[in-house]
């Protein structure tokens, strides 16, 4: 993750954020940062509090859940079950990963269980609609459709566009 910024006065102040191929990266303006290098004007910064993106990929009967480390943005995926006592595994192997946000297609009552565990949790999630979900996959120009390649995707959504908190509902 980077950022690039310039100098002002005596003190740094986060400017247009960009990747080395010029892609956003997610960081916001304004955020910590740490200084690890110079080039030219501009200093390269990397995010004291990056986010780790998360795509979970829910069924009946399993969770193909996608982590995109924010250190060196490489996927890390697991499968757990769709059960309270996994649920409770899943939180365990995301909270070291703080912060975290989480990005599942809405799968009738399937995905609910998981969505107040991790609400409850403190887990920031995003319940999205199906087919936008499918959209954005058309639009990465993805043919294969296993579970475990829909969280890679769903991990990349949860990178790539606004992230909209899910609230549960009230009682």
């Amino acid at each position: 993750r980077r950022l690039m910024a310039w100098r002002t006065r005596s003190s740094l102040l986060a400017g247009s954020l960009v990747s080395e191929d010029r892609e956003d990266v997610g960081c916001k303006v304004g955020e910590p940062v740490q200084i690890v290098s110079h080039l030219e004007e501009f200093i390269i910064m990397s995010s004291v509090n990056a986010v780790t993106f998360t795509g979970i990929d829910v069924s009946a009967k399993t969770l193909d859940v996608t982590v995109l480390l924010s250190a060196t943005g490489k996927p890390r995926r697991r499968r757990f079950a769709n059960n309270s006592e996994a649920h409770g595994a899943l939180i365990q192997w995301l909270k070291p990963l703080a912060p975290v946000q989480v990005v599942c297609e809405a799968t009738g009552v399937y995905h609910l269980d998981l969505a107040y565990a991790l609400h409850r949790a403190g887990i920031a999630l995003m319940v999205v609609n199906p087919r936008r979900a499918k959209r954005f996959i058309e639009a990465q120009r993805r043919n294969t459709q296993t579970d475990g390649i829909d969280a890679d995707e769903l991990a990349q959504f949860a990178k790539r566009m606004d992230f909209v908190p899910w609230k549960a509902p009230s009682d």
